[in-house]
């Protein structure tokens, strides 16, 4: 597995945890996440080279070891979709639809999602910043529809973990932070 299927696995088990905590069990959760198709002659970009993926994944009792063996498989198969890859060229057909449209067409893809995680890799050494070295990266994901984005930013052998949430949505935050740390 990697790291990716655990941090994914972790936010699941603690969605889990929060709806029954609450008293609302849930069996599934829609989630978005960029998924990388850089590859080939752009691998050496620099830039994002990501596709929104939306999926439906369940919040299953199961011990951790399962949990992530399911994710590992779900997220392959989403990974593995041949369509994942022009996902960017059908994005460039909507815009020429004009803002409107695009933002119409695009936006309505994002909404009505439960979370999106969001796995940024950073540099795996120490930078510096003025002579001075950077000791940490804090992780900070928009919502941008989702009721909760989770950014997992790793630095130099660390990950930082960033929560984002509506209000509305997480109505207990204190709650929520207690079950992602319960998950990890």
């Amino acid at each position: 597995a990697t790291l990716n299927d655990a941090f994914v696995a972790i936010t699941l088990d603690a969605l889990m945890r929060y709806h029954d905590a609450l008293g609302h069990p849930c069996s599934a959760v829609r989630m978005n996440m960029p998924i990388s198709v850089r590859g080939g002659d752009g691998s050496n970009n620099f830039d994002n080279q990501f596709v929104p993926a939306r999926m439906v994944l369940p919040l299953s009792d199961v011990d951790a070891a399962q949990r992530i063996d399911e994710v590992k498989v779900l997220l392959r198969e989403v990974r593995a979709e041949p369509a994942l890859p022009h996902v960017n060229d059908i994005s460039g057909v909507i815009s020429r639809l004009g803002p409107a449209a695009s933002v119409s067409v695009l936006g309505a893809m994002l909404k009505g999602v439960d979370v999106t995680t969001s796995n940024v890799p950073g540099p795996s050494f120490p930078v510096f910043m003025a002579g001075a070295k950077v000791e940490e990266f804090q992780a900070f994901g928009p919502l941008a529809g989702a009721a909760i984005n989770i950014t997992l930013f790793s630095y130099d052998g660390t990950v930082h973990l960033g929560i984002n949430s509506d209000r509305a949505a997480v109505v207990d935050h204190d709650l929520f932070t207690r079950c992602v740390h319960e998950a990890i």
